[in-house]
């Protein structure tokens, strides 16, 4: 099985909902209003816009993808987003025998770009036609399902997963975490994202044969 790493970053739409227009912002109000009633923890919609919007395709945006295939790696960080979903369907197009891997993928990555590529109307790569697909023809690997041992509730950082493996930790190596990103992509350091994109991909590969390596000791 071929397997093409994958992970993406998101930000916000907008810098800040005082440069976005007037029904985004009463859209955004409106839909975090509603999914965060029962939790009454006095964060307004507003205040949480910075950090919580790029966690929605339909207030966010993908800015960095990153992909590697045990032989090279890469990352590319764009301000136009249809250019790298673009450049992301033309590698998955070249590849179409390639399973997407990466760490909560199935959760996250996968389901954000899909959603974003339909909104920019884009057709559908054969990795990410999963309508009506059975579970099992999916041509994903996650290692948080991997580790999850099939509690499908079940979750862990790739961070933590690591440590517990014995494995460098991303987040040491590069000194970033998610939590960084939008404050990154505005100051125009992209580099600084696409190495700790990289880092992450990387570190999930290592994870994935480590799993796969104790499950054929274990049945040998």
């Amino acid at each position: 099985m071929k397997i093409l790493w994958t992970d993406i970053e998101t930000v916000p739409q907008y810098e800040s909902l005082d440069v976005a227009p007037i029904d985004y912002v009463a859209r955004w109000i409106q839909y975090w209003d509603a999914r965060n009633a029962w939790k009454n923890d006095g964060r307004s919609a507003m205040e949480c816009y910075p950090t919580e919007a790029g966690l929605y395709a339909e207030f966010g945006r993908v800015c960095t993808i990153g992909v590697g295939d045990e032989e090279k790696w890469a990352a590319r960080t764009l301000k136009d987003e249809a250019d790298l979903l673009y450049w992301f369907h033309q590698l998955l197009d070249e590849r179409p025998d390639y399973w997407l891997g990466g760490h909560s993928i199935k959760d996250f990555d996968i389901p954000f770009l899909i959603r974003r590529m339909i909104i920019h109307e884009m057709i559908l790569p054969k990795q990410l036609q999963i309508f009506n697909i059975k579970p099992w023809d999916l041509m994903i690997v996650d290692t948080n399902v991997m580790w999850g041992c099939g509690d499908w509730r079940y979750k862990i950082t790739l961070d933590l997963l690591c440590s517990v493996l014995g494995i460098p930790s991303p987040k040491v190596e590069t000194g970033v975490d998610g939590s960084k990103v939008r404050e990154l992509f505005l100051a125009g350091e992209y580099k600084t994202i696409n190495e700790y994109c990289k880092a992450d991909i990387y570190r999930t590969s290592c994870a994935y044969k480590k799993l796969k390596e104790m499950e054929s000791q274990q049945f040998s």
